[in-house]
């Protein structure tokens, strides 16, 4: 009896930890991070008025129309005059912080990296830290994928990737801290 008993009450605890587990809300294993699907968002919408400026072969900068990204093109990187483009669009992407940009023209590339220099406040992570920021950018089929290149200067609160290519951007917290309530 007592060794049922005990085989039942541990057929309990498994099924519970195994429900708690596929919820995705715990990770099976302490320490480890909990996997998750990717997820599509929506493509942004526009939320103002674009900058543009006219960048040549021998590059030049545009910034945003709220100081927040500025774009800088180095010589070289276009074969001609471009009309580059920054618009604040809804930023949709997860853990994005202040506007996201369309950059245009959309899927623009270039023969060398650009710098997108992206600027915060301490009051925009307050549920992060710089070291946990960078910059991602939106796929044509809505999913987010963070940029390979990414420099955080947190005295001058500025978040600089290195891309290749226009299409929508934000800076993200690759970590967000929330408390309980």
């Amino acid at each position: 009896m007592k060794r049922s008993v005990t085989l039942i009450c541990s057929t309990l605890v498994l099924l519970v930890i195994a429900a708690g587990c596929s919820s995705g809300g715990s990770s099976p294993n302490p320490g480890q991070p909990t996997t998750h699907d990717p997820v599509a968002t929506a493509i942004g919408s526009p939320v103002g008025n674009a900058a543009t400026a006219t960048i040549g072969p021998s590059g030049g900068t545009v910034t945003s129309l709220d100081s927040k990204l500025t774009v800088s093109v180095p010589a070289g990187a276009l074969a001609s005059d471009t009309v580059i483009g920054i618009e604040p669009i809804t930023n949709n992407a997860l853990g994005g912080g202040g506007s996201a940009y369309r950059l245009t023209p959309d899927g623009q590339t270039f023969a060398q990296p650009i710098q997108l220099t992206f600027s915060y406040t301490d009051q925009d992570i307050t549920r992060s830290a710089p070291q946990a920021l960078g910059v991602a950018f939106q796929t044509a089929d809505g999913y987010w994928q963070l940029a390979d290149a990414v420099t955080v200067d947190s005295a001058a609160k500025t978040i600089t990737a290195s891309v290749s290519h226009f299409t929508d951007y934000s800076w993200v917290e690759r970590l967000r801290i929330d408390p309980f309530t």
